[in-house]
């Protein structure tokens, strides 16, 4: 163990330092001194970037951008024209490929009749992706347009005629959620009406949550407010006895009666035969 004490030094003599004294003096200001550099070297790397960024700017900007040449379309069309897509598309044709304004290109495509979900892309160095999902129409609505899978309203220009679509008929106002379960009343309607071979055609749900249902032969069926299992349980009966001439025969039904249905007929016409000899 050494012995600490004073130290003579003679003038022109030179004096060997105790380097455990030296290490223990100077580590802990060169840790701190570690410290704070770290503490302030992310906030200078940061700020340096940006000025960098600021300086040379065009000049990075210049490095990697490039003018957009391309847009590639990507889906499959059964309704939608892929030329009115790249017509609403074509004026970035040319313009800067990193200051392109990607929401604006779906924004515009989107707009489009048929058009359902739509995704953006850059590839570099000049081209742009547009990927389009088409809509998919379940049913018809008001005689005006389609609702999709969602139940979501859309209007094309020119109404496709599709007979395997079911007709809805309900208020102008009427709220998804309205929409949701007219579609999901219709699923289960169209399970229990097939139990009687009996296929739909409309469906109608006024704002008052009376609903009625139009049968393929075009007899009407009137079912009044929801639940309807005994209703059709009482229109099965009906229906489970009449051929096919007397369902061809039959107007309207009305299930609303608690302990029956009441049928209106429909008025057969016979043209008379006229002899026109003298």
């Amino acid at each position: 163990m050494k012995k600490q004490g004073r130290v003579n030094v003679t003038r022109g003599a030179s004096v060997v330092a105790d380097e455990s004294s030296w290490i223990n003096w100077e580590f802990p200001r060169f840790r701190e001194g570690m410290i704070v550099l770290r503490a302030f070297a992310k906030p200078l790397i940061a700020l340096l970037a940006i000025v960098l960024l600021v300086v040379f700017r065009a000049e990075i900007v210049g490095a990697f951008d490039h003018d957009i040449t391309t847009v590639n379309i990507h889906g499959e069309f059964r309704h939608l024209n892929p030329g009115d897509i790249r017509r609403v598309t074509a004026p970035w044709i040319g313009e800067s490929f990193l200051m392109a304004d990607l929401e604006e290109i779906k924004s515009r495509v989107l707009a489009l009749p048929w058009v359902n979900q739509v995704t953006v892309q850059r590839i570099w160095p000049g081209k742009i992706s547009v990927h389009v999902v088409e809509q998919i129409p379940s049913v018809f609505w008001n005689e005006k347009g389609f609702l999709n899978q969602q139940g979501e309203i859309f209007t094309p220009d020119v109404l496709t005629v599709n007979r395997d679509l079911v007709a809805f008929t309900g208020p102008d106002n009427a709220s998804l959620e309205i929409r949701q379960t007219m579609m999901r009343e219709l699923e289960n309607l169209k399970s229990q009406f097939a139990l009687y071979d009996a296929g739909i055609q409309k469906l109608a749900l006024n704002a008052r949550g009376v609903w009625e249902v139009t049968l393929e032969g075009g007899t009407r069926v009137a079912m009044g407010e929801a639940p309807f299992e005994e209703k059709i349980d009482r229109l099965g009966a009906v229906l489970s006895r009449a051929n096919d001439a007397d369902r061809a025969k039959m107007a309207r039904i009305d299930t609303r009666y608690p302990n029956g249905v009441a049928v209106k007929w429909r008025e057969i016409k016979l043209a008379a035969h006229m002899d026109t000899t003298r």
